[in-house]
């Protein structure tokens, strides 16, 4: 009887840390009302559709998840001016975004952090423009974890096309095992850290980005940043490093970039495979150069 006794109140008590699910449509009619009705801990899981709503995470631990993933859950913005996603109350990773296609925002970043630490991750962020920073994801004072993404077709005027972190904050940046493809703007059209941000790009593909024009390459970065394991190849530019306090460019794949490889500053670069792009083919002392 005390062996009953104490499975019933351990089952209890795995629920209780597992949290509820809610589901949308069936529970609640939309995601954002999901959002509401959830506490933290809980899972508001989507089932496949398109979804027309501006979704606010409002400072919760929740799990916003699909059932069929991101080729089946689509989120375009109600109001095309407002992200279509927003981490803006002091979010940290316990709140997640997973398996969405989020998409169509004008003028503004499809997915927006400011002042937290969200997960985002196995989504599909395209087609979104912004007439000035920040297109696809802008992390403002923010340290998102941006994993296993697919990042492709975004537009921003100045900076950041696919991925925008900026101005100062006390967490962490990271951003792995992302696929970045066909973004532009006129600095870091894929990736762009132009604060003081520490953390982690890593195991990226990143290809086909146009622009980097008036300053950075298809990866543009500033201060604190490791760029390891990263296959960069085909864009206008490379990888283009403003102030390279803090930076460690290692074990990248750095090949056939119209105008420029790797324009290091002075960061620490090495054992990289930099080849034929059209400058900066400086591989440094433990580099190689040939066609990967």
């Amino acid at each position: 009887m005390r062996w009953v006794t104490l499975l019933i109140t351990t089952c209890c008590s795995v629920q209780l840390c597992l949290g509820a699910v809610i589901h949308v449509p069936s529970d609640q009619s939309t995601i954002q009302a999901g959002i509401e009705a959830a506490s933290d801990g809980d899972t508001v899981l989507v089932g496949p559709g398109t979804y027309t709503e501006n979704v606010d995470f409002l400072g919760k631990g929740v799990t916003l998840l699909s059932t069929h993933g991101r080729d089946s859950t689509f989120v375009e913005p109600a109001v095309p001016t407002s992200s279509i996603v927003r981490f803006a109350s002091d979010e940290d990773t316990n709140s997640v975004l997973d398996g969405f296609t989020v998409r169509y925002a004008t003028d503004v970043a499809g997915i927006y952090c400011y002042m937290s630490e969200p997960i985002v991750r196995n989504c599909d962020i395209c087609y979104c423009e912004s007439e000035g920073d920040g297109a696809g994801i802008e992390c403002h004072n923010a340290g998102a974890r941006i994993r296993s993404n697919r990042i492709y077709g975004n537009h921003a005027s100045a900076t950041g096309g696919g991925i925008l972190a900026h101005g100062s904050f006390d967490g962490y940046l990271e951003i792995v095992s992302n696929s970045l493809y066909s973004n532009t703007s006129m600095s870091g059209p894929a990736i762009a850290c132009t604060g003081d941000c520490t953390g982690l790009i890593a195991r990226n593909q990143v290809w086909n980005n146009t622009g980097g024009w008036y300053l950075g390459g298809a990866i543009y970065v500033q201060h604190n940043l490791g760029i390891l394991n990263n296959t960069v190849f085909a864009n206008e530019k490379g990888i283009t490093i403003f102030d390279g306090s803090g930076v460690d460019i290692r074990n990248n794949i750095i090949v056939l970039n119209a105008h420029q490889g790797l324009v290091p500053d002075d960061a620490v670069s090495d054992f990289n495979d930099i080849w034929n792009n059209g400058s900066a083919n400086a591989t440094g002392p433990n580099g190689i150069s040939v066609d990967p």
